[in-house]
């Protein structure tokens, strides 16, 4: 059709211009035949936009496949794991340590993140059947006044007057976000062992759901994380969206483009070479998530092997336990005193201690990492045990990477958690932390068994790139494989550059 339109316009590009023009009535009626010429080419033009909608228009009615189900199922597995295995305390599977981070960090800046955060924390105990009450924010009189205020508008949290309050106590205490911070770190412990009890007893539930306990949990997540990655490589109707969707270009993946990337990617031709390839993939986007990481793992290695005092939290614990018996001791006197100066005596008392608090808690959360990992890790622990822990400990992980705000923390912790958990996953599973390899030495090694040509320099420098031509081959793989047609996509592509146009 092409080719005969073509032919018709030349022929027609000859007929106009060997029309005269010498004088006004021709120049006349060249303007009439160039209308009439101009005119059947528009209506030429609507009826072929007209026929390639009409051929097209079904591309324009696909939606994305809806795999939210699957993915809430998997991510169910995946806090399941979090929740039920040993490499953390209470105070972590409850998130406790997540609500002291945000509001020592964060909640400062926002009043209503602190009352959120506040009734986040009031509720787990709740829900481990613990009731607080006001009486169990006693830090200070300062804590006091504002929970007071808190627990009187508990269901209207913007209240007005809740504001005037958090303000009034703001100015006259502003460490009063801090005392609340220590108040709620000594609840927990506090209530630590009937807490871990509420744990142990959750998780015994949970686990008996599971033949092997937490191995089960592992495997299943990996089969139903592998199953949901097959279903997603082999769904024509969600790869055609992403074309039509513009989240990708079919240019890129053209039968030219994919044989000039093989050309320089492989040196024999192999019947395996898609599982080869997959494989591959997946390595070369592990190892750059190690790299990622990998500050984060080298500092582990360096506390691994850093000494640490014996029975370090013990004795901070016992100093902590000591200096809030003294504290609640001093707020007694201090609610009992009359005179004014005795009560600015017992505030600069209390004060004191507060500093003396919060100077050994500044001490634990300094020294926190290092001791979950000599807890933890041994010589033989492997790189996925290790960020397995971290993932475990949100104020750990919240301090070693750059996040600005608690969504974006979230975010990082949360891809860490999923890269980890990958069943693809072959270097992380089977190096330890303690190992001084050359991943990409190990990588290139392997897969130029394969016939692949691999150089360190490649991975140092194009590292991105090799992964996004694997990408390419891999998609024009499953464009061929799912009969999608190349030439319709392509015919797409422009004829919804002419749609803009219009």
């Amino acid at each position: 059709m092409l080719e005969d339109l073509e032919k018709e316009y030349n022929f027609h590009k000859e007929v106009i211009n060997s029309l005269p023009v010498n004088n006004l009535k021709n120049r006349k009626q060249y303007v009439i035949e160039l209308d009439k010429l101009i005119k059947s080419y528009e209506e030429k033009a609507q009826k072929i936009y007209d026929e390639i909608n009409s051929r097209l228009g079904s591309y324009f009615e696909l939606k994305p496949t809806d795999y939210s189900q699957k993915e809430n199922s998997l991510n169910s597995f995946g806090l399941t794991l979090k929740r039920t295995n040993n490499l953390s305390t209470a105070y972590e599977k409850l998130k406790i340590d997540k609500i002291v981070y945000l509001i020592g960090n964060f909640a400062s800046e926002d009043f209503n993140q602190i009352n959120s955060k506040i009734f986040s924390f009031i509720n787990i105990f709740k829900t481990a059947g613990i009731n607080l009450t006001v009486n169990d924010f006693n830090f200070t009189k300062y804590v006091y006044e504002y929970m007071t205020m808190v627990f009187k508008y508990q269901n209207d949290l913007t209240n007005d007057e809740l504001k005037k309050t958090f303000e009034n106590v703001y100015w006259r205490c502003p460490d009063v976000i801090l005392e609340l911070e220590l108040n709620i770190r000594y609840l927990f412990y506090k209530n630590e062992k009937f807490l871990n009890k509420y744990i142990q007893k959750t998780n015994n539930v949970l686990l008996k759901q599971f033949k092997n306990g937490v191995a089960s949990i592992i495997n299943d997540y990996a089969y139903f994380r592998k199953n949901l990655d097959d279903l997603k490589f082999n769904d024509k109707n969600d790869l055609t969206y992403r074309f039509v969707n513009n989240d990708i270009s079919i240019s890129n993946y053209t039968n030219d483009k994919v044989d000039k990337i093989l050309g320089d990617l492989i040196s024999e031709k192999r019947d395996d070479l898609i599982t080869v390839l997959i494989k591959l993939q997946n390595t070369l986007k592990e190892y750059q998530n190690i790299l990622k990481y990998n500050d984060l793992i080298d500092k582990m290695k360096n506390l691994y092997n850093e000494n640490l005092e014996k029975n370090f939290m013990q004795l901070r614990l016992k100093k902590l336990y000591k200096l809030e018996n003294k504290l609640f001791k001093l707020n007694k006197k201090a609610s009992n005193s009359d005179k004014k100066t005795k009560v600015n005596k017992f505030e600069l008392e209390v004060d004191n201690i507060i500093k003396e608090i919060k100077a050994i808690y500044n001490e634990i959360d300094d020294n926190i990492f290092k001791v979950i990992i000599k807890e933890h890790l041994a010589d033989n622990s492997t790189i996925f045990k290790a960020l397995l822990l971290v993932c475990q400990y949100y104020s750990v992980f919240a301090r070693n990477v750059d996040g600005i705000d608690e969504n974006e923390i979230n975010k990082d912790l949360d891809d860490l958690y999923y890269f980890i958990l990958n069943p693809n996953n072959t270097l992380i599973n089977n190096i330890t932390l303690l190992e001084d390899k050359d991943l990409a030495d190990v990588i290139v090694n392997n897969y130029r068994m394969f016939g692949i040509n691999l150089s360190k320099e490649i991975l140092e420098s194009n590292l991105d790139s090799l992964i996004n031509n694997i990408d390419v081959v891999l998609i024009n793989y499953r464009l061929n494989k799912l009969n999608i047609s190349i030439s319709d996509l392509q015919c797409l592509e422009e004829f919804k550059k002419i749609k803009l146009s219009k």
